[in-house]
């Protein structure tokens, strides 16, 4: 825990175990480059308030609430996640990865299952955002109990990457626009494939079962 930044950069492993709160906490930006981490936490798994960026990082999150998260959602160009390579494998009770703005995938192998202990009043979504959710590249995997895979209350943006999903709910959804440019998309199980008040598609290839 720090009421700072926090950095964690460098060789070997790190390996966090705790029985009743969150396993990285840092109030201002957590940032975890080319380090391998492991977290199994009561909480959430890793927090940063400002934002969490991992970069060609090895990451594996257990965890009974959120598995990654950022939660500054006053202060303007803060609370976003952002993620650039490394393998990434996240189990989480609730949200697998949560932001309070945006959530930018750039490149890398992730892995994700959420909602294990989702209800009406926890939500349990793959990857959740709440003004963009933007995907430029990676193998991504996404597997959400009762929830939507990928979510954004706001616009999310597609561009690239291999995709799969399997959702209790929505496979994709944007309150507000999605917008398709290029990437391999399976929806394997979902309520309704593809959501949005507005839905672009301008290349790529998808595949839905709804």
């Amino acid at each position: 825990y720090a009421k700072d930044d926090l950095t964690i950069n460098g060789t070997g492993s790190l390996s966090i175990t705790s029985a009743s709160q969150n396993g990285i906490h840092g109030t201002n930006d957590v940032i975890i480059l080319n380090s391998t981490v492991s977290v199994t936490s009561d909480k959430d798994g890793i927090k940063g308030k400002d934002c969490v960026i991992l970069q060609d990082a090895d990451i594996t999150v257990l965890s009974s609430n959120d598995g990654i998260q950022s939660t500054n959602s006053t202060e303007q160009g803060k609370g976003y996640i952002a993620i650039d390579g490394g393998q990434i494998e996240v189990t989480a009770g609730l949200d697998g990865i949560q932001a309070e703005t945006q959530v930018l995938i750039t490149d890398g192998d992730l892995s994700i299952t959420a909602g294990r202990f989702a209800s009406n009043d926890a939500s349990g979504k793959g990857i959740k955002a709440v003004l963009d959710l933007t995907i430029e590249g990676g193998n991504i995997d996404v597997y959400s109990l009762s929830d939507d895979t990928l979510h954004s209350n706001g616009t999310l943006t597609i561009s690239g990457g291999n995709i799969a999903l399997e959702a209790g709910d929505d496979g994709i959804h944007a309150d507000k626009a999605i917008t398709i440019n290029a990437g391999d998309i399976q929806i394997s199980q979902s309520y309704e494939g593809i959501e949005s008040a507005k839905i672009t598609i301008n290349d790529g290839t998808i595949r839905v079962n709804s």
